[in-house]
């Protein structure tokens, strides 16, 4: 997908713009801070290529089930990147809210802190996890104050994860006061690197539909293209995403 300029727009220090339909172009930090700030129930905000800092913390942003709030790289094949710092991404009380197309790494905590974090519904799908460190997933729950419930109803499915077994402490880490029972998980595709024959993970439930120790054979992930070459790959992961994001 590409951007959409104008020429005041581009004019702008801060790089972002509103189209009649509610997308949001945003080319830096402060153009994407901005339109977060603005954004409203059916907004899409489209983050082209480039570098991006991290450590971005949102709270209340809430779309609705025909209107979500869409945060996309512009360009699949050229995600923007948020790197270092302790957290990418971090959301508090947010619905309905879809980002897809997005890069982050090397994170000390979290990369983004929004799946199985204290949610009451998510679904983390079509995502390329490569290397991850410490954990893969996380079911926890910030609050046990009344009216939040445990986190639950988690659904990981259609990811292409690649890890290392000595980089880890578990796959899954799950706190206390969560309901890691109600999750599914289905249709994703498992890879240890340093141990092929291990790549079925250990989960809360029984997972469904899914492959493991089958090397996706990514492009070039040493420059960031993790594209898999092996067909076997081919349906997981951000790649595989379908037309429409359903």
């Amino acid at each position: 997908m590409s951007t959409t300029l104008s020429l005041s727009m581009l004019l702008l220090p801060i790089s972002w713009a509103v189209s009649a339909e509610r997308v949001i172009d945003v080319h830096n930090d402060a153009g994407l801070r901005r339109a977060l700030s603005d954004a409203a129930t059916g907004t899409t905000i489209r983050v082209a290529p480039g570098s991006y800092s991290p450590g971005i913390f949102i709270q209340d942003l809430r779309g609705t089930a025909d209107q979500p709030i869409v945060i996309e790289g512009a360009d699949p094949d050229r995600p923007p990147e948020f790197r270092g710092g302790g957290t990418a991404w971090q959301f508090s009380n947010c619905a309905y809210l879809t980002l897809r197309n997005l890069a982050v790494r090397g994170q000390s905590g979290n990369g983004i802190n929004i799946a199985f974090v204290g949610v009451d519904g998510a679904t983390v799908r079509y995502n390329t996890i490569y290397r991850p460190d410490r954990w893969v997933i996380r079911i926890l729950q910030e609050t046990t104050a009344p009216g939040f419930p445990p986190c639950r109803d988690g659904r990981f499915e259609h990811n292409l994860v690649v890890f290392r077994a000595a980089d880890l402490a578990t796959v899954v880490n799950i706190g206390p006061n969560t309901d890691p029972a109600s999750f599914r998980f289905t249709n994703n595709l498992w890879f240890c690197e340093d141990r092929p024959q291990s790549s079925r993970p250990q989960l809360p439930v029984p997972e469904t539909s899914s492959l493991y120790g089958i090397d996706p054979q990514l492009e070039a992930p040493d420059r960031r293209r993790f594209r898999p070459l092996n067909p076997q790959a081919q349906p997981f992961g951000a790649h595989a995403m379908p037309d429409g994001n359903p």
